[in-house]
């Protein structure tokens, strides 16, 4: 039996980027692996599909949901057939498993919004940001010795780690002959599906599309990230304005070189590493034109 703690978050006041309301918030009791669902309303629908993409494929009967008494959560434990254990009526607590993540999630997301430099309308994309970090990263309540994401899946989580909104470059899209083949971008962390597993795909949003103001955002799974300091493009003299100017290719403000000495060998390691990537790239794309 999987015993979930569920409850409703949010700013209904102030709503994010694409009309968000609410973020449904979800925890396994047992592993401590949490989700954040941002949702435009809060209705049976959209709570059935928070709770489908956080338990997956588990059949009906083995899941137990302790929640307060919201039409839209009972009507959507009922469709699911998920075991429900509701909170008492009429009582300040009403599930302190829930509630003192979305005290948690508040705190991570102001945290996160200052250093990104985003505003406070990327909220969704920030709770969205940490139901994949805060799992592979925090201690399982089950086993001090991994983390929630392992303790949940029965594996480690072993790919790239990144703060919300710093600057990577990914593979442009049908890119011109002689244009670059990437573009610049937002780091808004790895994409979960159903049973909040990771399969090595990442959100970003482009540069220019932060840009234009369409926050059109992109699926990838291949990144690279510039060699030494994190960088945070949008983050600039306390305002949120995208540091790049009209001259084609500019890609922000960079921190002055540094020595070798600067760096300590992780830094060192991953930066040798991305160049050794490049020209090994580059010569495989040299080739293949060669042949064509």
């Amino acid at each position: 039996l999987t015993a979930v703690a569920a409850a409703p978050g949010g700013d209904t006041t102030h709503p994010g980027i694409h009309g968000e309301q609410y973020t449904f918030v979800t925890i396994d009791r047992y592993s401590g692996l949490v989700g954040s669902y941002p949702l435009k309303a809060k209705n049976a629908e959209g709570t059935e599909e928070a709770l489908r993409r956080f338990c997956g494929s588990r059949k009906a009967g083995i899941v137990s949901v302790a929640s307060d008494r919201a039409p839209e959560i009972l009507a959507a434990l009922t469709n699911l057939g998920f075991a429900s254990e509701p909170a008492e009526p009429r009582n300040s607590i009403h599930n302190p498993f829930a509630e003192s993540f979305i005290r948690t999630l508040k705190g991570i997301s102001a945290s996160i919004l200052l250093q990104s430099g985003l505003s406070h309308e990327f909220w969704p994309l920030a709770h969205r940001y940490i139901e994949w970090a805060y799992p592979i990263t925090k201690v399982s309540t089950a086993d001090p010795e991994i983390t929630c994401y392992e303790a949940h899946h029965g594996y480690a989580y072993e790919s790239v780690k990144a703060p919300f909104g710093c600057l990577v470059y990914i593979k442009s899209v049908d890119p011109l002959p002689f244009a670059p083949k990437g573009e610049s971008a937002l780091f808004l962390g790895g994409e979960l599906i159903a049973g909040q597993k990771f399969k090595g795909l990442y959100h970003v949003m482009p540069l220019s599309s932060f840009r234009d103001g369409t926050y059109r955002e992109r699926i990838v799974r291949t990144l690279a990230f510039p060699p030494g300091q994190w960088q945070f493009p949008v983050k600039g003299s306390g305002e949120n304005v995208l540091k790049v100017d009209n001259q084609p290719g500019y890609l922000g403000n960079f921190p002055e070189e540094l020595d070798d000495e600067d760096l300590d060998d992780e830094e060192i390691a991953r930066r040798d590493a991305l160049l050794e990537k490049e020209i090994k790239d580059f010569i495989i794309e040299a080739e293949k034109s060669s042949h064509e």
